[in-house]
């Protein structure tokens, strides 16, 4: 049976309930029995008011895209048994996010509106100027499981625990640039830089995001000293860290992300 009929009939049995879509880390294979976690078994019972019989969505970040089957209910746990392959897993396009941490409200849109907009990895890092000085890595990749089981990716990007500035740049390796969004306005237009990216078939970029009161002067100095690093304008407009982040995402994949690709 092909894929494009599988979906058809999806699409037109009562039982799919093709809103739901969960991450797991187990494998997906016609074979296996996933238990689903009680926050998760909570949320189809109690929520979405699943019953047995009904087929959802799952993913995680290997296997492609899976219709389940709920089989049955075991104490406060759901077991789920995968049917088919909905969508395969495919290559994503590197994209990394390095930022300043904000209050907690802020970068949990940031970490989710990163995660719709395909960033591969986030990482925090404290700079000079950085007011938050503790960051809840594990509340972060909850937040990122959530927008990527929202907004139908097949992957979750990853979430690194925290770093200083001066360890990013003592420890960059390999041939990516790092984008520096600065707001003194001495760098380049994003879009310059990214069209001669894109021109030259360069390795893939990642984007660094300051804090709220900006980069100190010393770092904006010290910058100058590494090649791999390219300063650049969002713009004349001074810009909140989350605005700045998504600005600066949604460029980079018109340019050389995966909103360009043919």
């Amino acid at each position: 049976m092909s894929q494009e009929r599988k979906k058809n009939i999806y699409r037109d049995d009562e039982n799919i309930r093709s809103n739901i879509r969960l991450f797991v880390p187990d494998y997906l294979n016609e074979g296996s029995v996933i238990r689903l976690t009680q926050e998760q078994s909570h949320y189809l019972i109690n929520v979405m008011r699943v019953r047995p019989g009904n087929i959802i969505f799952l993913f995680n970040g290997k296997d492609g895209e899976w219709s389940a089957k709920l089989n049955c209910r075991e104490k406060k746990q759901v077991i789920v048994k995968p049917i088919s392959c909905q969508r395969k897993q495919f290559y994503e396009i590197e994209l990394h996010l390095f930022f300043a941490p904000i209050k907690r409200t802020n970068i949990d849109f940031l970490v989710k509106k990163a995660t719709e907009l395909g960033v591969t990895e986030l990482t925090p890092v404290f700079t000079e100027h950085t007011q938050t000085k503790r960051v809840n890595v594990d509340r972060l990749y909850s937040n990122a499981i959530e927008a990527a089981e929202q907004c139908r990716r097949l992957s979750v990007p990853v979430i690194n625990e925290p770093i200083s500035l001066q360890e990013l740049l003592s420890t960059w390796s390999g041939t990516n640039r790092l984008l520096v969004a600065d707001e003194t306005g001495e760098g380049k237009y994003i879009v310059d830089v990214l069209e001669l990216h894109q021109k030259t078939k360069k390795p893939p970029c990642s984007l660094l995001i300051g804090p709220e009161g900006g980069f100190a002067f010393h770092e904006l100095e010290n910058f100058k000293k590494y090649d791999f690093i390219h300063k650049v304008s969002l713009g004349p407009r001074i810009m909140r860290s989350e605005t700045a982040a998504i600005a600066g995402l949604s460029v980079i994949q018109a340019f050389v992300g995966d909103w360009s690709v043919k």
